[in-house]
């Protein structure tokens, strides 16, 4: 799987960015879930080539990025993108994400316009208000994700996970899925919730009511977000949407051939 993929490392405000790259055309930014890493993107890095030039980058705090000693926004996350770009001499890209990883792609598209081919936003969290947010995300800290006396994260099991957070989990969750899980859960150590927290503190809904750019939304079919999925819809001036059926969350890793094909359709539809 790794057999076309390079890694390298980008100066940032917030230090060194990590990001892993797959060759191919048409580039396009990967943008992670909460608590992972770009090494959850492998499956949809390979299922993107050879038509995108994928790159994968790890959040300031993430992954093998450096720990930020100031909390990162969303917006400083797609700061840290456009540092890739720049680096790479890249002048526009596409973007696409999972959950805080979408708001990620909005932010990007919002913020850089014209660099902006189109962005593909996947289980969007486009929850009712801020206090539903936080309730949403305070469940998570409480009952699924278990730390040791000092708040470090301890190693998941699938079948505790399963048993306690499924909405949260591909729908058919492997062990290797779980072992890149709890390497991503050991890199970001007490910043685990440094993305969630982010996204609470963005204000999603207006900067999706703000995209100008070619969007398409792909919702799980079994998603927690899917019940926000026809606000986002609303949202969205001129959106494409679908729904993609036998999966969860994690969609990018368990659903990776089916979403590549949407994301080339979505691609060859907006070239001219």
């Amino acid at each position: 799987m790794n057999e076309h993929s390079s890694r390298g490392l980008v100066p940032t405000r917030f230090g060194q960015v990590h990001f892993r790259s797959r060759s191919g055309r048409i580039p396009i930014l990967i943008f992670h879930i909460n608590q992972q890493s770009s090494a959850l993107q492998l499956e949809l890095m390979q299922a993107l080539s050879p038509e995108f030039h994928s790159l994968a980058m790890d959040y300031p705090g993430y992954g093998m990025s450096d720990h930020s000693t100031q909390e990162p926004s969303i917006e400083g996350y797609a700061e840290c993108a456009a540092a890739l770009l720049d680096s790479l001499k890249i002048d526009s890209a596409y973007v696409i994400g999972e959950a805080v990883g979408s708001a990620v792609a909005a932010a990007f598209a919002r913020a850089y316009r014209s660099r902006t081919r189109g962005a593909i936003l996947l289980n969007c969290p486009l929850m009712p208000d801020k206090a539903y947010a936080r309730d949403h995300l305070n469940t998570i800290r409480t009952t699924s994700r278990p730390t040791d006396p000092t708040g470090f994260p301890l190693l998941g099991q699938l079948d505790q996970l399963l048993s306690t957070n499924a909405e949260h989990l591909p729908l058919k969750p492997t062990q290797s899925w779980m072992d890149r899980i709890n390497v991503a859960l050991a890199e970001c150590g007490r910043d685990r919730f440094q993305a969630a927290d982010a996204l609470l503190k963005f204000d999603l809904r207006e900067t999706l009511s703000a995209l100008r750019c070619p969007t398409l939304l792909l919702t799980a079919e079994l998603s927690p977000f899917t019940a926000y999925r026809s606000d986002a819809e609303a949202t969205i001036k001129g959106v494409e949407s679908h729904v993609i059926p036998a999966c969860r969350f994690g969609m990018a890793w368990e659903q990776a051939g089916p979403i590549s094909v949407h994301v080339k359709q979505f691609a060859q539809s907006n070239s001219g």
